[in-house]
């Protein structure tokens, strides 16, 4: 089984992967509800969808949980789990319009 610790073992991931060692994870952990105190194994802070799919895939192979981050809004703090993967969509923030066919498209961290 491959450790869930190295990020290194995450393949074609080009966002930026956070441990409990790197100094932006505690900023990048905390949600919305300031009572909700979790601790992530990993945050796999995505660039697009390839990332979300790469950090999916080694979750699955490490059998860690996995949660998703998307605006952090959730009064639960269901975005964030003790020793889990946490798929962090807030960099994947754009707004596609196309008035002509009246289509929109919306990535997942759009608040």
């Amino acid at each position: 089984m491959t450790s869930i610790l190295d990020p290194s073992t995450i393949r074609d991931f080009n966002g930026q992967i956070l441990t409990t060692r790197d100094p932006a994870y505690d900023d990048a952990r905390r949600v919305f509800n300031a009572a909700v105190d979790r601790r992530p194994a990993v945050i796999a802070r995505c660039e697009g969808a390839a990332d979300a799919a790469a950090a999916l895939r080694h979750a699955r192979k490490s059998g860690v949980p996995v949660t998703v981050r998307g605006g952090g809004h959730s009064p639960a703090g269901f975005a964030v789990a003790d020793r889990a993967v946490t798929i962090d969509l807030r960099r994947m923030d754009a707004v596609h319009v196309d008035p002509s066919r009246r289509l929109l498209r919306v990535q997942g961290g759009a608040t």
